[in-house]
């Protein structure tokens, strides 16, 4: 699937208007604030916030365990990197927070008000 595809069918599944998403996303990677991974029907969308510190949003049409196997070769591209720190906003998304956590990094509470979890890469 494109990442557009993704994003589309994620932002349905959700309830969430994909056209405003998908406008946002084009927004921050135009300005180079933002950029997204691929790695079979998932999409990681990792947004800068300065210091090694990232936030980030998973898009994914995979298969639970399809989308494993995507998340650990995200993890492992940005452990490649110079990010220090995962932040994520939403408290209840079960498929990050797992997989981050069976890879063994330590999900926890976020020092940031903003966000519900972060993780120490």
């Amino acid at each position: 699937m494109k990442p557009t595809e993704i994003i589309r069918s994620e932002a349905e599944k959700n309830g969430h208007d994909a056209n405003r998403w998908l406008f946002a996303i084009k927004k921050l990677i135009d300005k180079k604030l933002a950029l997204m991974l691929q790695e079979n029907n998932s999409i990681l969308l990792i947004i800068q916030l300065g210091d090694g510190n990232v936030e980030i949003h998973l898009f994914t049409a995979d298969s639970p365990i399809k989308a494993i196997d995507s998340i650990k070769k995200f993890i492992k591209k940005v452990k490649a990197s110079e990010i220090k720190r995962l932040y994520g906003p939403t408290p209840d998304d079960p498929n990050i927070i797992n997989a981050l956590s069976k890879l063994g990094l330590n999900v926890m509470e976020s020092d940031r008000p903003k966000y519900a979890w972060m993780a120490v890469l």
